[in-house]
């Protein structure tokens, strides 16, 4: 893409943290802002109506996640370049993000720099999950978790809807407290959940329960109807 304008937008549901982004973008001399989405539904009927060059997004937004967002557009325009941002930078989001196809994901800890390196690798048809990401150690992840995915669901591990509704939650990079907000239930009833899960699945860590959740959203055709009380 080399010195042409690079045309962004920019979806995140918090105010403050998206505002930040903006400032970065709006000083960079070939970056320009075509607008601001504060949840998925947004973003997709701003992605047609603009067509950017890339989207840098949040995982976790209300209505809509980051990831959902990027699946819906990706149906219509393949070729779409889309930067996650996560609070988790674990390799289970990582994976996740590649299978589905995307170009990038980053911290939301990350500095200014580097955010805007990833945001150029992305406009020019590169990949961009971190410095500690090169391609080769990205190859042995994917190999990795193909082979995970491989194998089948334990048969024994039996969830109720609830546990599934949460667990699909769990692999869209929500937390306890947005999805309380999404089914209308306290956060103290999702963590109950979330501790039940994880002794069902045998996890011994969030991490371990995201690659689950991931892994069961995979295999299964499970979906969740987010017009339903």
């Amino acid at each position: 893409m080399g010195s042409e304008i690079v045309n962004i937008i920019i979806a995140d549901d918090h105010h403050l943290f998206r505002t930040g982004i903006v400032g970065i973008i709006s000083n960079i001399s070939d970056f320009r802002l075509l607008a601001e989405a504060t949840d998925g539904d947004d973003l997709i009927k701003k992605y047609f109506q603009l067509k950017p060059d890339v989207v840098v997004t949040d995982i976790a937004m209300p209505s809509v996640s980051g990831f959902e967002a990027y699946k819906e557009i990706k149906k219509t325009d393949p070729r779409c370049k889309f930067l996650f941002l996560s609070m988790y930078e674990s390799p289970e989001y990582i994976h996740y993000a590649l299978k589905l196809g995307a170009k990038g994901l980053i911290g939301k800890n990350v500095n200014q720099q580097e955010l805007i390196y990833a945001i150029r690798q992305i406009a020019n048809g590169k990949q961009y999950f971190g410095e500690e990401w090169p391609e080769e150690k990205l190859k042995t992840l994917d190999d990795k978790f193909r082979n995970l995915a491989d194998g089948k669901i334990d048969p024994n591990i039996v969830l109720t809807p609830k546990e599934k509704e949460i667990l699909y939650f769990i692999s869209e990079g929500y937390t306890s407290s947005e999805i309380g907000e999404k089914i209308n239930v306290s956060k103290r009833t999702v963590d109950t959940h979330r501790v039940n899960l994880m002794k069902k699945t045998k996890s011994n860590s969030l991490s371990q329960l995201i690659a689950f959740s991931i892994k069961f959203m995979s295999v299964t055709d499970f979906k969740v109807d987010e017009d339903e009380d």
